[in-house]
């Protein structure tokens, strides 16, 4: 099995679309506001949809069957990476927006527009599967935990605004959808399905956008470090621990370590821009953690075929 030739194609297209970002913004046609209004876009519109459609297309009873563990992992697992950037930041001396970021970058990770190719093509089918079910579950813990971080000091009607939030209701409303047994007629769900495939491509787009060379100044850094740090190695190799220690051997876990070795969340990074965070050192962190996969997760991939 050749790891690269696996592991290179999904990587590639996310560095490729950050790249294309980095250089509009470079070149004038994103200036600060733009990727203002396209953050709320997304997180008002392509998001929620794309929530949506997932939601109501995805098989429920399947997912509850064949991957309770992953799921649960999938909602979990995040928070071992908040506590493990918690004490990395903390180790680091970062500043509270720092290390808000560093936190949310340590716990959210692309489990889907990098971690589903990988899997599927280290596993096939069944490793697909398994890390579909582990992105359902990482829905939990993106939408509650980056805007509660991201929030804590800025806003008093937090909990509200969380359960107005479009994203939030577009998966509710997909998953009941579902629920009722009733498929979406095809003349909604094609143009519902088109603008939601919008979310991802546009997100990279934008990070690169925010992610301008004049951020990688000397005092960020030390926060960049504890971000890529804390993403691509310390929450991989302590899950990865985890399985070793209680004896977990299963494609499932091993789903499970990978998924946590993906580079950082695009949807957190969008966050941090339309929640006032750090959203450059976000940024950043998200467009570096991609270049570093490359050869972060192949090593990742080699301690989790060799279990």
């Amino acid at each position: 099995m050749n790891l690269f030739e696996n592991i290179l194609p999904p990587l590639t297209q996310v560095a490729f679309l950050v790249a294309i970002g980095a250089a509009c913004r470079a070149k004038g046609v994103f200036t600060h506001y733009g990727t203002s209004e396209i953050s709320k876009f997304i997180l008002n519109v392509t998001l929620p949809i794309m929530l949506f459609v997932s939601g109501a297309q995805s098989d429920v009873a399947e997912l509850a069957y064949q991957g309770p563990i992953v799921f649960l992992a999938g909602v979990l697992c995040p928070l071992l990476g908040f506590g493990i950037g918690a004490l990395v930041a903390w180790l680091f001396k970062l500043p509270p927006r720092q290390a808000t970021v560093v936190r949310i970058g340590a716990a959210l990770s692309n489990t889907a527009f990098v971690g589903i190719p990988v899997c599927a093509a280290l596993w096939g089918a069944q490793g697909a599967l398994l890390a579909a079910i582990y992105d359902q579950g990482i829905n939990f813990p993106l939408l509650l935990l980056a805007p509660l971080a991201y929030r804590q000091s800025t806003s008093k009607n937090l909990w509200k605004e969380l359960l107005l939030a479009p994203m939030v209701w577009g998966l509710a409303l997909g998953i009941g959808w579902n629920l009722l047994g009733i498929g979406l007629p095809i003349w909604i769900e094609t143009p519902l399905t088109v603008i939601g495939n919008v979310t991802l491509p546009l997100s990279l787009v934008m990070i690169g956008a925010l992610a301008m060379p004049n951020t990688f100044a000397a005092n960020f850094l030390r926060p960049l470090t504890a971000f890529l740090l804390s993403r691509l190695a310390l929450v991989p190799i302590a899950v990865w621990a985890l399985a070793l220690v209680f004896g977990w051997h299963s494609t499932g876990v091993s789903v499970i370590i990978l998924q946590t070795a993906m580079p950082a969340s695009v949807t957190a990074t969008v966050m941090a821009q339309e929640y006032g965070a750090e959203a450059n050192l976000a940024a950043s962190g998200a467009m570096f953690s991609v270049l570093l996969s490359l050869a972060t997760l192949p090593l990742i991939a080699i301690l989790v075929l060799g279990r």
